[in-house]
C-alpha cells in the first residue's frame, strides 16, 4: 500500500544518511592523520620525573582506538549547501506521488529548517533522521476519531452525511462502516436518500438485509431531503446510535445537485459529512474534496481501493489543506475490509 510515496521517502533518508556518513568520515579520516603525526613524534631520551608528571604523561598518551571511538561521538551538523540536492530531489519525488505544492513545499520546509538545525550523532544518524522526517509528516496529518465522536454525542442518533462523485463507492462505504459499527455494540440505520441512481435503494436495502439493519426509502423521484428527515425522526424515535445517509454521486460543478445536498444538510443537520473518493483519483482528489468543502462543507474523508497501487499523496494534501482528517481506508470488497486510519501506522509503514 503506497509503496510509491513509501519508496520516495526511504530513498531521502538513505541519500541523507549517506551524506552524514560521507562528512563523518571525512573528519574521521582527518583526525586519524592528526593522531598519527602526533604519535610519529620522535621520543625524548629518558629523564627522571616526578610521579605527578607521569601521571600526566599517561593520561596523553591514550591510544588510537580510544582516540578514534571519541571521534565516532562526534556531532555532524550540515550545512544548507549539503542537503539542496536531497531536497529539491525529494520535493521532485513527493510530486510526483500525487502530493500537491502547497503541501509538497510545507514539507520540504519543515524539513530543510529541522535538518540545518540538527546535529547527527555518528552511528545514530538514521534514527535521528527517521524522527525528523516521521515528526514533519506526523504534523501534516490531522487527528481523527470516528468512534469517540459517537460516543461523545449524548442525544442519539449520531447522523452521517456521506458525500463524493459517481462510482466512488459510498453505499458499499456505509455498509462497511455499519458492519464496524454493529461489531462495536452500536444499533445503526439507514437513509436511503439516493433517488435517483437505477437500483441505489435496492443496493442499498440488500446491505440492510445482511447485516440486520433497518432502511427507511422513498421511490425513486423523491425529494433526497424529505428521506433524510424521516430517517432522522425514525432513528430518534428508535434510539438509534448512529444513522447513516445514503446520497447519489454527483460532480462538485453541478450547481443544482449541490444545491439538493445544502437543503439535505439544513433540514437533517448531521453531526457529521463525510466525503468518498478512490484512494487512486490522484491530485485531482483534492480539488474535488475542496468543491464539497467549500460548497456544502465537509468534516473528515474516507478513501476506498486504497489496497489497490496507489501513491498515496492525495492523504497527505487533503489532510493538510482542508484540516480534515481521513477517518478509514477502504482495502477491499469484504465488509470488514475497512481499515481504521492511524496517523502513527500510516508514517511508520513509509519509513519501514
Amino acid at each position: 500500500m503506497f509503496d510509491l510515496l513509501k519508496k520516495k521517502i526511504r530513498g531521502f533518508v538513505d541519500k541523507l544518511k549517506g551524506k552524514v556518513e560521507e562528512k563523518a568520515e571525512r573528519e574521521i579520516e582527518k583526525k586519524r592523520e592528526e593522531i598519527v603525526v602526533v604519535e610519529e613524534k620522535p621520543v625524548r631520551k629518558k629523564v627522571k620525573v616526578t610521579k605527578e608528571k607521569k601521571k600526566k604523561e599517561k593520561k596523553i598518551k591514550i591510544g588510537l582506538g580510544k582516540k578514534l571511538v571519541a571521534i565516532f561521538k562526534k556531532k555532524i551538523k550540515l550545512s544548507e549547501k549539503e542537503i539542496e540536492d536531497y531536497l529539491w530531489e525529494l520535493e521532485l519525488s513527493l510530486l510526483e506521488a500525487d502530493v500537491d505544492e502547497k503541501t509538497t513545499k510545507e514539507i520540504i520546509k519543515k524539513l530543510e529548517e529541522k535538518i540545518l538545525t540538527k546535529e547527527f550523532v555518528v552511528g545514530e544518524e538514521e534514527r535521528e533522521i527517521f524522527n525528523i522526517v516521521k515528526s514533519v509528516l506526523k504534523g501534516i496529518l490531522v487527528e481523527g476519531d470516528f468512534l469517540k465522536k459517537i460516543e461523545e454525542k449524548k442525544q442519539k442518533p449520531f447522523v452521517v452525511l456521506f458525500l463524493g462523485n459517481n462510482g466512488y463507492g459510498k453505499t458499499t462505504t456505509i455498509a462497511k462502516l455499519a458492519y464496524l459499527l454493529k461489531k462495536k455494540g452500536k444499533t445503526v440505520m439507514f437513509s436511503s436518500s439516493d433517488t435517483f441512481r437505477a437500483a441505489a435503494i435496492e443496493q442499498l436495502q440488500e446491505h440492510a438485509d445482511k447485516l440486520g439493519v433497518k432502511t427507511i426509502k422513498h421511490d425513486y423521484g423523491a425529494d433526497p431531503a424529505a428521506v433524510s428527515f424521516d430517517a432522522r425522526k425514525s432513528a430518534e424515535s428508535r434510539k438509534t446510535d448512529v444513522l447513516l445517509i445514503d446520497t447519489a454521486g454527483r460532480q462538485e460543478t453541478n450547481r443544482n445537485l449541490i444545491e439538493e445536498l445544502k437543503k439535505i444538510d439544513r433540514v437533517v443537520k448531521p453531526d457529521m459529512k463525510v466525503f468518498v473518493i478512490e484512494a487512486f483519483t490522484g491530485k485531482s482528489a483534492l480539488e474535488k474534496a475542496r468543491g464539497f468543502y467549500e460548497n456544502v462543507g465537509l468534516d473528515a474523508v474516507i478513501l476506498t481501493k486504497a489496497d489497490l497501487d496507489v501513491k498515496g499523496g492525495s492523504i497527505l494534501s487533503i489532510t493538510h489543506n482542508l484540516k480534515k482528517p481521513v477517518l478509514f481506508l477502504g482495502t477491499g470488497q469484504k465488509y470488514e475490509d475497512l481499515e481504521i486510519f492511524d496517523k502513527e501506522r500510516f508514517v511508520d509503514n513509509l519509513l519501514t
